[in-house]
């Protein structure tokens, strides 16, 4: 969703912004004139037609060269397409340069869409996401990530997940939670199980309980409301359930088996 957006002439130098970290993704662009990110412990250099991406929480600012304007647009995401979160997330952002005519190009994007928002313009959402959209494959055209590479990254990113879930199991996390515990949104991560070849996060999690919970019944002592605490029930009876819908057999019955 969009969060901010603006476009316009900036005096960076006379007005810097002073680096902070932001909540959203931030998308600003030089489009005339030169500006820099301030950034704590980096140099930088003046840049005119060039787009930054910064990753939320992300500590920065922006400075301009003395008696120069510049004209820039600025538009902050709560969400980026995953693809675009596994490349610049957790880095210190990204930047590209653009063309004089791309440069041409998103002074007017930046500016229809302000005009839109202020308006509360018919179907903004989808405005915003064009936009997003936009600017999101500039920078995967530029940085040449293609989609073996972003199949690799939902792999890595599944198993990193799963073995978190394994982890905070009897916690019985919910998809959101694990989610958000990787910085993303359910609906994004459900789209990257997808992409790697799993069909939900919610049936991976499911798996999970249920080889733990086979494990601790042909291994184990543990009384059987123990091993479904330990393995993320809510219930014994919710336990018992899906061992016999799984095996067609109760718990006591498995465990009697070995």
């Amino acid at each position: 969703m969009l969060v901010y957006i603006a476009h316009g002439t900036r005096r960076y130098h006379q007005q810097p912004v002073i680096p902070h970290p932001r909540n959203a993704w931030e998308f600003q662009a030089a489009l005339k004139g030169k500006i820099f990110p301030v950034i704590p412990g980096r140099k930088t250099s003046a840049s005119s037609r060039r787009l930054w991406v910064f990753p939320p929480n992300h500590i920065h600012g922006w400075a301009g060269i003395p008696k120069e304007e510049a004209c820039v647009g600025v538009a902050h995401f709560d969400h980026v397409p995953h693809i675009l979160h596994n490349a610049v997330n957790g880095s210190h952002g990204v930047s590209i340069s653009l063309s004089v005519s791309l440069a041409n190009h998103l002074i007017r994007s930046f500016s229809e869409l302000e005009e839109h928002t202020s308006k509360r313009h018919e179907h903004l959402d989808l405005r915003a996401q064009h936009l997003l959209l936009e600017l999101t494959l500039l920078v995967l055209d530029d940085l040449k990530i293609s989609d073996k590479d972003h199949t690799d990254q939902a792999k890595t990113l599944v198993q990193r997940c799963m073995g978190w879930y394994a982890a905070n199991i009897i916690d019985r996390p919910t998809v959101h939670e694990m989610a958000e515990a990787h910085g993303y949104s359910a609906s994004q991560l459900r789209r990257l199980f997808e992409q790697s070849g799993v069909s939900s996060p919610f049936k991976a999690m499911h798996k999970i309980q249920l080889e733990r919970a086979k494990y601790l019944l042909n291994n184990t002592d543990e009384s059987l409301s123990r091993i479904a605490y330990l393995s993320g029930f809510a219930s014994l009876s919710a336990f018992s359930r899906a061992i016999k819908h799984m095996t067609g057999a109760s718990p006591s019955d498995l465990r009697e088996q070995q």
